[in-house]
């Protein structure tokens, strides 16, 4: 007789393509934030130092990828949080129409947010398993 238990292996391998992903991810914004440091390119329409606003969207983008980060170990929280400031990032763009790119955009997002929706899939397979179990 079959179990009834989703098996423990297909939560693995979604975890696992998640981390790759993940770290994919956050290698690229490593290299990118150390880029910005060595070879800074100004915004030409802002004078002085950078403006509020501007503090808000590289903070949201930081959390971004502190999120996926954490959901290395907390799966929940850690894509709970990734989702909630991508999103927050591209609707501020969005209603501040800052978006050069919108397609271009939407698409590093999506790409951003691929992991984070793994990981959410991950835990849940573990969380209905646990509950069919107990």
């Amino acid at each position: 007789m079959e179990s009834m238990l989703p098996e423990t292996g297909r939560s693995e391998k979604v975890r696992k393509v998640a981390r790759i992903w993940a770290g994919v991810v956050i290698t690229l914004a490593v290299i990118w934030i150390i880029m910005e440091l060595v070879f800074p390119h100004p915004d030409p329409s802002v004078e002085g130092p950078l403006p509020p606003f501007e503090w808000v969207l590289i903070s949201l983008m930081l959390l971004t990828f502190v999120g996926l980060l954490l959901a290395f170990r907390w799966e929940l929280w850690g894509s709970l949080l990734t989702l909630v400031c991508a999103g927050a990032f591209t609707a501020i763009l969005s209603y501040q129409d800052r978006l050069n790119e919108p397609l271009a955009m939407i698409v590093m997002m999506a790409v951003i947010a691929f992991p984070a929706l793994l990981f959410l899939w991950s835990w849940n397979l573990d969380r209905n398993r646990e509950a069919l179990s107990g």
